[in-house]
């Protein structure tokens, strides 16, 4: 308030007070007073608007982070906005710098040691023309859509078979390739069909001394003295190809050991049936597949130790015995009182461990 008052002195000037010597005390007074009031009123006004730029510079520096004054405060940022802002004042990253120069090479090492000399083979010559395939292959197949006739067969299995084409007639024993006996009766080959289609040799029987002998004793069989060439307890199987002159014709397809042990397929009047016997029974049975004077594919076989019997002709399922299989080394033959053509025979034993 001093300063106010003696820089209202110096403006009027004192001499001016004084020389107005009209001008009363009052009048002093109310002046002092009225310029003191406007001198606190702009002070008053100058405060304020500072403080207001002040404020108004704050809230522009607040609003650049899009914060208030009040939760700037309390306001904990987290680094993925840290990092935005830091972002925001630092400029962008600038291309990566140019490569440095490659080093020197290092010195060679040591040589290596020789390569292996070269052969004195000459290149491979081109692989050969494949020969043609041979007539008896093991892809021939049996009559009538059988199995394979001539099987591929090592160690582990074994075949026999016998096509007629070759061996003497008109005797008694070592007829065919197998070497077959004959009893009660006569053979002899078929010129006449031995190259007949599909048939390349045909042995021809005919009983004799019917009224004389038992049935059974009119044969053709593999083993003298009935000695047996197999046992059915291996895996195997038989096979006939067999033709005859009627429909009443009888035959049997046996595998005997001579006494009560047999394995057979035969003619029931004019049907065929199977029966499989032994020391303690037999077991038969019929069916309606009927017997014609074609060629017929007869077939016996077993394919597991345990397991039954299976009886085919021409590929047609006749039935299967699992009981009174015989265990005792069997023959095969050919029993007949009458006459048969026989083209085909074969015995194969597929699993062997030997």
């Amino acid at each position: 308030m001093l300063t106010i008052v003696t820089t209202f002195v110096a403006s009027y000037g004192l001499g001016t007070i004084v020389n107005r010597s009209t001008v009363t005390v009052r009048r002093i007074v109310q002046v002092i007073f009225a310029q003191s009031l406007s001198c606190f009123f702009l002070g008053i006004i100058w405060f304020a608007s500072s403080t207001s730029l002040l404020a108004a510079q704050d809230q522009s520096q607040v609003k650049r982070g899009s914060h208030t004054l009040p939760e700037l405060r309390n306001y904990h940022p987290n680094p993925t906005e840290c990092e935005e802002s830091r972002s925001q004042r630092i400029g962008p990253i600038g291309p990566p710098g140019k490569v440095g120069r490659q080093g020197k090479r290092g010195p060679m090492g040591p040589e290596g040691m020789p390569g292996p000399a070269p052969s004195e083979l000459g290149p491979q010559g081109p692989q050969g023309l494949q020969g043609p395939t041979g007539p008896l292959g093991p892809q021939i197949k049996g009559a009538r859509g059988g199995a394979p006739l001539f099987p591929f067969h090592d160690g582990t299995s074994s075949l026999i078979w016998d096509e007629f084409i070759s061996g003497p007639s008109d005797v008694s024993e070592g007829i065919g390739a197998l070497g077959w006996f004959c009893e009660n009766g006569n053979v002899k080959m078929l010129e006449t069909t031995r190259y007949s289609a599909n048939h390349p040799g045909v042995l021809q029987y005919k009983a004799t001394n019917c009224g004389n002998v038992d049935w059974w004793s009119h044969r053709l069989y593999l083993s003298r003295n009935q000695q047996g060439v197999f046992n059915p307890v291996d895996l195997f199987e038989a096979c006939w190809i067999i033709r005859l002159p009627c429909e009443g014709s009888w035959v049997a397809l046996n595998l005997s050991d001579g006494y009560n042990s047999q394995i057979a397929i035969y003619t029931n009047v004019c049907t065929w049936a199977a029966i499989a016997g032994s020391p303690y029974g037999e077991t038969r049975i019929n069916s309606d597949i009927p017997v014609t004077t074609e060629w017929t594919n007869v077939r016996i076989k077993r394919v597991a130790t345990d397991g039954p019997l299976y009886f085919y002709i021409n590929n047609t399922l006749l039935g299967t015995i699992s009981s009174d299989i015989p265990a005792v080394p069997l023959d095969a033959e050919v029993v007949s009182q009458g006459i048969f053509d026989l083209d085909y025979f074969s015995l194969r034993f597929p699993t062997l461990d030997r």
